[in-house]
Order: C-alpha cells, then sequence, then structure tokens
C-alpha cells in the first residue's frame, strides 16, 4: 500500500478551515475493560489555541457524534476540554479536566467524518478519520488514542495525528507526542529475497515520502535465532541506508544485511535525521508493531503438519525504549513459504497459551489462536489425552450440524540449540472472527456462560448488557408448559440446541450443559438463540472404565445429577429439556445417531486418520531432534483407544435405555390433552416410552415458593399406576388412579411399544373450587362436587400436600365423623377449624363442611398442592388440584375454578388447560372488612363453575 506525499493530499483535501478551537484527541476505540464495553470511554479533546477566552455555547458537533454545547462552558486560552461518551464513567474521576457530555451515538472503529460547527453552523473542524493504511494502527482498539501533532497542519492530513504513547491517551494534558516531526513517514518497505534462506544477503529497501526533510537514514535490525540459546541475545546493529532514487514526493533507501541462519526472526526499523535537527523512528514506538521483519529459513524441518515457531516476548530498545515484543511464525504446508506474524501477543491461558494476531494480520481469517500444551497438567483438564478429546470433539459437533470452533494440529517450535519441537492443539477462538467465518452477523449478542460472576459473559456489543439471557432464563422456568413452549418456538433455534445435547450427551459432556458454552442471536428482531460449544477437554469420558463418564445419565441436562458429578442445572438447557418436545426429540435423536454416527464403523476412522498422522509426524520430528519420543508415541495410541473403548461402553450404556426407541418413527409427546367421552380421558404421551416399558414423565411439583423437578413414571401396561417420587422431600405417594391402560376405540390392552392412548376415571368427589387468596387464613375455603348420584362418606378422609404424607403439614385436615355428600351435591369446605370466625353469609342453598379435625396450616399464596385422600392412612388419592400463582392467577377476593371435571387434575397443565380465575361475581353479599371491602369478590362456591369451558376435544391436535 502507498502513502502519499502531503503535497498531494493538500490537493486532494481542499483548503482547511481554521480557527482557535482544534480537535486535538479523538479516543474512538478504546479496549473492552473486561466485560465493560470501550466504546463507554470513547472521548473528543477540544484545546483552545488562540489568546483569548472562546464561549462554546451553542456550538455543536453535527457529524460522527451528536452534541450541542450548553450554556457556561468557557474554553480558555491553552485549556482542555474532553467531550466524553459517558462523563459519569469513573475513568474521568482521575481527570482534573472540563468533561462534558454526554454526546449522542459512538465514534466509528472503522473511522468517520468529524464536523464541530460553531453557533452560526460554519465549520470549526471537519474531516475524516481513518483505521486504515496510512493512519496509525495503534489507535484502533489497541489501547491509545490518536493524538494531534500540530494544529496548524489540516486535521484531515495523516501525518499529522500518531497513535497515544500512553493507554488511553492524554486527555485533558499536552499530548504524549508533542513536538514529534509529522513527516516523513515510511511509505513501503520490502526484502530482496522476501523469502531468504541462510545462503541469501538480504536487500532491505524502504520508501519513505516527503524526502526534502531527510538529512540520513540508518536501518536498525535485530536477530532472534531460534535455533541458538542466545537467543534472548539484545544485540542491536546497524546499516546506513542509501538513497538509491528520489521524486518530489517521496525517495527510496536500501541497505544490504549480511547472511543469517536458518530459522532467525530478523526486526528492524528506520532513524531519520532530519535536516531541522530533529530525530525520528520510524514506524512510531506507539504502533502495535513498530517495526518490520522478515524469517530467513532453508526449509529443513519437515513436516506433515503446519509449523509454528514461537518467538516469546522479550524486551527490546529498538525503538529507542524499552518494549516488549512477541510473535509467531508459521509455515502452513511444506510446500509453502513460512509467514512471519510479527507483533503477535503470546499470552498465557488456564490451560495453555493464546496467540493474538494483529488486527491486519490474522491467521486464517481469526486474531485468536489457542494453543493447548503437548502434555497437559493431570487433574486441570483430562490429562494427557484432553487435546486429542478436544480435536475430536469439536469435529463431531460441526459434523453434526452445530458450529465449534475448527482445530488444527501444529509442529510447535520452541527456542534452543537444538530446539524443542511439540505437537500441539490449535483451536480457534469463538469471537467476531468466528462469526464471520460462519457466515454470522457481528451486529449480534455472543456471551459466554462461565460458572462465575457475572455468568453470562459479554463479548460482543458488550454496552448491551447481559440481561436478555437473565430474561431469558426466567421466561424458561415457569412450570407452565405451554408458556414454556410458546417461549422456545419463539426464541430457540431448536434443530440447533438439539444437536449440540445429543452430541453432549453422546460425549458425556456434562460441563457442557451447565456451563461452558456461548450463546449467540442476531440483534435483529424475530431471530434465536444459537449455541456453540467450549472447552471440551472433557468430553469422551475422560477414561474407557469409569462408569461415571460411560453411564452418564439421561436426566442429567435436566436435574444436574449423575453418580459421579452434580451440578446446578443449566439455565437454559435444562427447561429447554423438561420441554415435552424437545426431550421426546431429544431422545429419539440419540437413539438415531447409535445407528448413525455414533458407531465404530464411523468414528474409528475418523480417529485412526488423525492417530496415523500424529504418529507418522512424530517419526519426522524425531528425525529433526535426533532423539526417539517414546512419551508421545504411547500418549498417543494410549489416548486414541481410551476414546474407542469409551465409544463402545458409552454405546451399549446408550442402547440398553433406549432399547424400545424406534429411530425410523417419530417420537411420541403430548402436545395437548383432552377429555374423549365421560369418564373418559385421552392422554397423549409427554415422553417416549423408556426401555423399561415405563413412560418418563417430568412434572413440576410446587411447594410454597419453590418449584422442584421430580420424576413420575408410569408404567405399562400391568398393574398401572402413576407413582410420584419426590427426591427433594424423600417420600412417594400415588397421585392419579388408573384403572387400566386400553385403546379407546377398541378397548383392547395396549403393549408398552403401541400404547398410545389411556383411560382415566372420573374422581368419585371433585375438587372444583379453591379461594386461597382471601383477607385471612380462616376465609379460605375449598368446594367440593360429588360427581356421582349417590351419597358418599367422606368421614376419615384427608386434605393435605406434598409435604404432608404421610400426613401433616401446611394444608392439612381430616374430616370428621359423619361427613357425607349427598349426590351431585357441591358443598363449601371451612378448611381450618375456627368457626367463630367464619363470616360468610352463605345463602341457604350452600351448604358449609366444617370443622375439620387435626387442621394445620393455610394455602399458600404463591401456589400449592391441595391432595384429597379417602383415608388418613394408606389411603388412595380421590383428586387433587395444582396451582402456581405465576403470573398472578388470582387477587385478593377471587377463587380458582376447575373447568372440567372430565380433566385429570394431575400435572403443570393444570393451571393452563383446567383452572381459571373465577369468571362471575359471587351473587350474594358477604361481610366486609374493617375497611368496607367486600371479603370476597368472584366466585361460584356452592354451585356449577361459572368458568365457561373454553376447551374442546376438536381443538386439539393428536400426535
Amino acid at each position: 500500500m502507498y502513502r502519499f506525499g502531503v503535497l498531494f493530499f493538500f490537493l486532494l483535501a481542499g483548503v482547511p478551515v481554521y480557527g482557535n478551537i482544534f480537535i486535538n484527541e479523538i479516543h474512538y476505540d478504546p479496549p473492552d475493560l473486561g466485560f465493560e464495553a470501550g466504546s463507554l470511554r470513547e472521548f473528543v479533546e477540544l484545546v483552545n489555541g488562540g489568546d483569548s477566552p472562546v464561549f462554546l455555547a451553542g456550538y455543536r458537533f453535527t457529524r460522527g457524534i451528536d452534541f450541542v454545547f450548553p450554556e457556561g462552558i468557557v474554553l480558555e486560552p491553552g485549556e482542555y476540554l474532553v467531550v466524553a461518551r459517558t462523563p459519569s464513567h469513573p475513568v474521568w474521576d482521575l481527570y482534573s479536566t472540563q468533561v462534558v457530555g454526554p454526546f449522542e451515538g459512538k465514534l466509528s472503529n472503522e473511522g468517520e467524518r468529524i464536523r464541530l460547527e460553531d453557533p452560526s453552523g460554519a465549520a470549526v473542524e471537519d474531516f475524516t478519520y481513518d483505521d486504515t493504511f496510512p493512519w496509525p494502527a495503534g489507535a484502533d482498539g489497541y489501547g491509545p488514542s490518536l493524538e494531534r501533532l500540530r494544529h496548524d497542519l489540516p486535521a484531515g492530513d495523516y501525518h499529522n495525528w500518531r497513535a497515544s504513547l500512553t493507554d488511553n491517551g492524554t486527555p485533558g494534558g499536552l499530548n504524549s507526542v508533542n513536538g514529534t516531526p509529522p513527516q516523513p513517514l515510511i511509505i513501503r518497505s520490502r526484502t530482496i529475497p522476501e523469502h531468504p534462506t541462510s545462503s541469501d544477503p538480504v536487500i532491505v529497501r524502504v520508501v519513505f515520502d516527503s524526502p526534502a526533510e531527510i538529512q540520513s537514514a540508518t536501518l536498525q535490525y535485530q536477530p532472534f535465532k531460534m535455533k541458538s540459546s542466545n537467543y534472548g541475545s539484545r544485540i542491536i546493529s546497524q546499516a546506513k541506508l542509501l538513497k538509491v532514487s528520489e521524486s518530489p514526493i517521496e525517495a527510496t533507501y536500501e541497505t544490504i544485511l549480511p547472511v543469517f541462519s536458518s530459522q532467525t526472526l530478523v526486526r528492524y526499523n528506520c532513524i531519520l535525521k532530519l535536516l531541522n535537527g530533529g530525530v525520528l523512528f520510524l514506524p512510531h514506538r506507539a504502533e502495535p508493531r513498530p517495526f518490520d521483519s522478515f524469517f530467513v529459513y532453508n526449509h529443513e524441518i519437515v513436516s506433515l503438519l503446519p509449523v509454528l515457531w514461537r518467538f516469546d516476548p522479550l524486551f527490546s530498545t529498538l525503538t529507542g525504549a524499552s518494549q516488549k515484543f512477541s510473535g509467531v511464525v508459521i509455515q502452513p504446508s511444506s510446500v509453502e513459504q513460512a509467514v512471519a506474524y510479527d507483533g503477535a501477543e503470546i499470552l498465557n491461558s488456564r490451560n495453555g497459551n493464546k496467540v493474538k494476531f494483529l488486527k491486519e494480520k490474522a491467521y486464517l481469517n481469526n486474531r485468536t489462536l489457542n494453543l493447548i500444551p503437548e502434555m497437559p497438567q493431570e487433574g486441570l483438564t483430562a490429562g494427557k489425552s484432553a487435546p486429542f478429546r478436544e480435536d475430536l470433539a469439536f469435529w463431531y459437533f460441526n459434523h453434526m450440524g452445530v458450529s465449534a470452533p475448527q482445530t488444527h494440529w501444529l509442529r510447535v517450535i520452541y527456542p534452543g540449540n537444538p530446539g524443542t519441537q511439540t505437537q500441539q492443539l490449535g483451536i480457534e477462538q469463538i469471537n467476531e472472527d468466528f462469526l464471520d467465518r460462519i457466515g454470522l452477523s457481528q451486529e449480534s449478542y455472543l456471551f459466554k456462560r462461565n460458572y462465575v460472576s457475572p455468568y453470562w459473559e459479554p463479548h460482543l456489543n458488550e454496552e448491551l448488557g447481559n440481561s436478555i439471557l437473565f430474561d431469558l432464563e426466567s421466561a424458561l422456568r415457569p412450570n407452565l408448559p405451554l408458556q414454556r413452549r410458546q417461549i422456545i418456538e419463539q426464541s430457540i433455534d431448536q434443530d440447533i440446541f438439539l444437536a449440540y445435547s445429543i452430541v453432549s450427551m453422546l460425549l458425556t459432556n456434562w460441563d457442557g450443559y451447565h456451563n461452558n458454552h456461548w450463546m449467540y442471536k442476531n440483534l435483529a428482531p424475530g431471530t434465536l438463540w444459537q449455541i456453540f460449544p467450549w472447552d471440551q477437554d472433557k468430553a469422551w469420558g475422560y477414561t474407557d472404565t469409569t462408569p461415571f463418564y460411560t453411564e452418564f445419565p439421561l436426566t442429567y441436562p435436566i436435574t444436574g445429577t449423575s453418580p459421579g458429578v452434580t451440578r446446578s442445572p443449566g439455565p437454559i438447557l435444562s427447561p429447554l429439556h423438561q420441554d415435552a418436545t424437545f426431550y421426546g426429540q431429544f431422545l429419539f435423536g440419540l437413539r438415531r445417531e447409535l445407528d448413525q454416527s455414533f458407531t465404530d464403523n464411523f468414528l474409528y476412522p475418523e480417529i485412526e486418520q488423525r492417530r496415523s498422522l500424529l504418529l507418522s509426524d512424530l517419526t519426522l520430528l524425531e528425525g529433526s531432534i535426533g532423539k526417539t519420543r517414546t512419551d508421545r508415541r504411547d500418549q498417543i495410541n494410549n489416548s486414541y483407544n481410551t476414546i474407542r473403548n469409551y465409544i463402545l461402553a458409552r454405546r451399549d450404556y446408550l442402547l440398553g435405555q433406549l432399547q424400545s426407541y424406534d429411530p425410523s418413527q417419530k417420537p411420541p409427546f403430548l402436545r395437548k390433552a383432552a377429555f374423549a367421552r365421560r369418564n373418559q380421558v385421552l392422554v397423549l404421551f409427554e415422553r417416549p416410552l423408556l426401555p423399561d416399558g415405563a413412560l418418563d414423565v417430568q412434572h413440576y411439583w410446587m411447594t410454597p415458593g419453590n418449584l422442584h423437578p421430580s420424576q413420575v413414571t408410569l408404567y405399562l401396561p400391568d398393574q398401572v399406576l402413576l407413582e410420584f417420587e419426590n427426591p427433594f422431600l424423600q417420600h412417594t405417594a400415588y397421585i392419579l388412579r388408573v384403572e387400566g391402560v386400553r385403546d379407546v376405540e377398541t378397548s383392547a390392552p395396549l403393549t408398552p411399544a403401541q400404547a398410545r392412548r389411556i383411560e382415566f376415571s372420573q374422581p368419585r368427589v371433585s375438587i372444583t373450587e379453591i379461594q386461597y387468596d382471601n383477607r385471612g387464613d380462616d376465609l379460605e375455603w375449598i368446594e367440593l362436587h360429588n360427581t356421582l348420584d349417590e351419597v358418599v362418606d367422606i368421614s376419615g378422609w384427608m386434605f393435605t400436600d406434598d409435604e404432608s404424607y404421610p400426613p401433616r403439614g401446611e394444608g392439612y385436615g381430616v374430616f370428621r365423623e359423619g361427613s357425607v355428600l349427598d349426590g351431585r351435591e357441591y358443598v363449601v369446605v371451612n378448611l381450618w377449624n375456627k368457626p367463630d370466625f367464619w363470616r360468610w353469609k352463605m345463602p341457604p342453598s350452600v351448604r358449609i363442611l366444617h370443622p375439620l379435625v387435626k387442621e394445620e396450616g393455610a394455602l399458600s399464596n404463591g401456589g400449592d398442592n391441595l391432595l384429597l385422600f379417602d383415608a388418613e392412612v394408606g389411603g388412595q388419592l380421590v383428586d387433587g388440584a395444582f396451582f402456581a400463582n405465576y403470573p398472578d392467577l388470582c387477587t385478593e377476593g377471587e377463587s380458582l375454578e376447575k373447568v372440567d371435571e372430565l380433566f385429570p387434575w394431575g400435572d403443570e397443565d393444570t393451571v393452563d388447560l383446567n383452572f381459571r380465575k373465577a369468571a362471575v361475581p359471587l351473587g350474594f353479599s358477604t361481610e366486609p372488612n374493617v375497611n368496607g371491602n367486600p371479603l370476597s369478590t368472584r366466585g361460584s362456591p356452592g354451585r356449577r363453575n361459572g368458568t365457561e369451558i373454553t376447551t374442546h376435544i376438536d381443538d386439539w391436535i393428536f400426535y
């Protein structure tokens, strides 16, 4: 790329606008601080370059940013003022200068036009800055700001700007580059030959603009010899640059350097003595790479892998100051030239190193490469086998349609004589470049899930924060399955999440359910969340024999519990798997992949290809270093053998768990349920059949203030019962009495493989209405309905909840002797034995049944379970009601009515499908409370519910 001379620039730029107020500094791309957006620290600095105060009221920025200066802002001669995007940011507490703002908009990281006008609308400053050559690169997200050199030169001339020598710039003070000559600059440089060997003298040719300013030029160079024990030598040599050609706008200088040994990186820069007596180091030392470099190489390394030479950080005075530099050189293949990525940072990371390339020169179009050590430390990961697991896992995710980082095995060479050569895994970083590669927009959310605060780490558009994912967590959390299903369909790319979960279950990626994944969503409305995997060192089961890995349970995505590890259930993935549709597809998808991709026939060839490549390259490596690497050979073989054995053991376990699943069939799952005819209820399975002939149904069970996932199993087809096992409360209760499992139309018994429809008996006595949120516990009531024609004796029957079986707990009470219900009768039950406080003025037609004995507690206003057993001890469940006040079902004085008694009470669908807020007023007066308000406002105690049935058999979709 060419730099144009300043004279040519004047021809293009037109006549500049001069004045006493100047834009002196621009911080357009501050780097992010942790998870805080750097854009919050953007600023534009003004300075009064005149001899008189300037009243800035009415001045305004009209291009780039929007800001109008208010009354009372005065800039004294020589004084600075900062216009900040976020003047309340704590960074401004560090400075004593005037800070005004906030301005609207953001300064473009790619460069843009910026215009400052006076109150008349005349331009005070109007120019365009840029982030590409020949403008300074150091201000483009590396830390420094863009500082102006002189006010008597046009603001639009790139010669007149440098990257600050101070991170974050010098707001409110003299620019750090003050006194730096604006000209000349390097237009271009090259070496001849471009890729020298150890037998080639090297010609370095440099072209400067503004040649009339130059008195003499010197080349400084510093070699870093990879194969030498003296790699860290700080010797800097000089060679005189001779002028070989000149024109009015540029001059070419060159010199010849001596030969260097192979695998030597040579860095060089220039020192110019100017005719005015000044001295100038070029490139400017605040640039991310304040030198150029070349690599000398004889192609003596024979490798089947790309070769990466590490030039680790060392201090150098090449720029005239002591600075630390690092870099890498990469030869993509044996038939390609080695490319110097000099100036790249080599940073330590938790499990290895990160190589952060410069923006203008990224490897494989990604600025960050994660390097995993050849021999990872035991205990931190899966030990020596971790790199092989990560490599194969990311490949498998990509194969299954889940966008995942690309991986590359590299021959990594360290300094020394003869030097250390290793085989290391390089992993692509998930970042903006990753999104570009897979065709996704950077105008998006990108979060990494961590197990510590802030839990959702923002890595793109950080200003937007992470509340959107916490909102998604809350939306998925309720126990209302239809609402959750709607949120899933509106928010989640189910195909991607399903594939992610299937792969994670196959690979025992237990960490990836609650942690160690990324979430992505385009900022455009209506777009869906996607998920990317991360940190796969624990995939493929660590070992091949431990049941903790090979028998990783199918319920782990929901509960976070397995025989060997317990984690908090994933805030997104756990409720996703609690959805009947998703979980059914998940199980059938697992079964399908056990026949397709998760087989030895499919996976073993991929493993063998990797094993053969690494072993063959290892033979070449051993020849290069003159030493046998038995430890590495064993590491490769043992790691892949372990993965092979894991695959077989994992397949055996999963096939045993999923043996009843036919992968060619569509998975049965509950989408809707409805009554078919009187005394029958048609139910479609929420979960596919498990291998033992059981139907696995995930329910929520409400205890006051908490939602607990619990396990429900329906055994088919003999001795049918619905068994509730609550791991949190340590008891078992029968939830619903099931008369039989038969086809509704033919009445023929169904086998487990055929079972799709189930008959339930209508309860003898039905809980039809609940007043759970009144002005005082003593005013709460429950309505019962005898669904039979004959009298039902309910003496000794018990009301309880899930915490009180065996008996006692909130909402507990036992009916006295002589308690009976007439045929088809509705009665109101005063659940608590406080008749003196029973202040209802019921019509004579409403019978109140009270008092109860052994009463305790109250119904929770936040939600509860209410169960009716036909005996206090050892009784069968007659009916039950599950309600959760999320969102608020009823306000004070309103009752909750059952929609239809033919529908079974029994799960989280109750709130959505079979209980509603009372639809009609009470129809009679009640005693007012102390404030004169009625104690109850809506409901139908003692009579048929006023809530209309809004769900009909024709509305349901069966699968």
